[in-house]
């Protein structure tokens, strides 16, 4: 560990310690929308968190901040009220089957609720996301059993459109089928509404000016970047903000606790008020 590295652990801990974290953001009227893709344990990088990692973040969740389902968050937006302090949020993007293995017992476990965003055009099949092509490690897809087996428990499903397509490169009338006919094609296997879309890779270069009004006109209530940055109720609905994972337990807490903002692959400190 670099020398800089433990002076950040070391500073956050002190202030943690203190009391000083839980005071300041006892003030802060905003959420962490948190973003994971794998639970496993069979692999660890940038997409996937080991379950003994997810088990102990989503045990603090529980005990120390306040999940909430993401409806919660559509319905306070709308209705212009205040985002309550250390708010909280879990969703999934892609639609791996260790969402429903691993993930999904942990947390009915803690009682969380999560909403997974599924890659239609994946689901009850074999196909490969193509960042995956090279890895020796197979990541299995969900079957739409699966996927209704997670509405089921109680958990809300939502759009990561047909085929991952990158909105911001697709054409018009590409992005208007990858955005309606995958609200559809899950809405028809799990019948139910389908009024959420997170945005394939997520980036402020990922969509384009006319994404946020297809999107609209398809039915949506809310859409899903992942830049980082916080939600408050001033966010856009239709460009709300989620965390990307940290490679390790105490930074993701760093995170939660507002001592680090991880925004547009930059990240900065947030020591004050």
């Amino acid at each position: 560990m670099s020398f800089k590295r433990k002076i950040l652990y070391a500073s956050y801990l002190a202030l943690k310690k203190s009391g000083y974290l839980k005071f300041k953001n006892s003030f802060s009227n905003q959420a962490n929308i948190l973003a994971f893709h794998r639970v496993n344990h069979y692999e660890i990088n940038h997409l996937s968190t080991p379950i003994h990692i997810f088990d102990k973040l989503m045990w603090t969740i529980q005990q120390h901040y306040s999940p909430v389902p993401l409806q919660y968050i559509i319905d306070t937006l709308n209705k212009g009220n205040k985002i309550p302090p250390k708010t909280i949020v879990i969703t999934f993007d892609d639609g791996y089957r260790d969402n429903l293995l691993y993930a999904a017992p942990i947390l009915k476990k803690y009682n969380i609720p999560a909403t997974f965003f599924v890659t239609s055009g994946y689901i009850n099949t074999q196909r490969i996301f193509p960042w995956d092509a090279a890895s020796n490690i197979p990541h299995p897809n969900m079957t739409w059993e699966d996927v209704r087996e997670l509405q089921r428990i109680g958990f809300e499903i939502g759009s990561h459109t047909i085929n991952h397509v990158n909105l911001g490169k697709a054409t018009e009338s590409e992005a208007i089928q990858e955005i309606n006919q995958s609200k559809e094609q899950i809405k028809d296997q799990v019948k139910a509404p389908v009024t959420t879309i997170a945005i394939p890779f997520g980036k402020k270069e990922c969509v384009q000016s006319n994404t946020e009004k297809i999107i609209k006109e398809a039915g949506y209530q809310a859409s899903f970047m992942l830049r980082g940055g916080k939600l408050t109720e001033k966010s856009n609905p239709y460009y709300l903000p989620r965390v990307p994972i940290y490679p390790s337990y105490i930074e993701m807490m760093m995170e939660l606790d507002n001592y680090i903002v991880y925004y547009d692959n930059k990240m900065k400190f947030n020591f004050f008020l």
